[in-house]
């Protein structure tokens, strides 16, 4: 119960220091940290894998600081790009459906099912 007020306390310390027009919010590093945010839930699946990857290729290394610091600097690298790839394919999806969103709304006729009356089927013009 503790961490939650020790979390939500810092939001809402963050949410009030914070003015939303801080010149430093339009930077590189806080507009990687808010795609990261938008894709949170595979960005956290990711560094699941990665941290166990990552915590074997350190045990086997003995922990070398110049490889703690290549498995930091790769593992930050890899969890950027792939919530930058989701968010584009995320965009890309929605650019997509609007285009297509005129050509949906012309007339289509569903093709009947097999639990279609046979009357129905009958009346319907051939477009043979």
């Amino acid at each position: 119960m503790l961490r939650l007020v020790d979390g939500l306390a810092k939001a809402w310390l963050l949410a009030v220091l914070i003015p939303r027009a801080a010149g430093w919010l339009d930077a590189m590093p806080a507009r990687m940290l808010a795609v990261m945010g938008r894709q949170s839930l595979p960005v956290f699946v990711l560094g699941l894998v990665l941290s166990t990857v990552c915590g074997v290729i350190l045990r086997e290394t003995g922990f070398v600081l110049a490889i703690q610091i290549g498995v930091l600097i790769g593992g930050s690298a890899i969890l950027i790009c792939f919530a930058v790839l989701l968010d584009w394919q995320a965009r890309m999806g929605k650019r997509d459906a609007a285009v297509a969103l005129p050509e949906a709304e012309a007339e289509v006729r569903p093709a009947p099912g097999p639990a279609a009356p046979l009357a129905k089927v009958l009346a319907e013009p051939s477009t043979k």
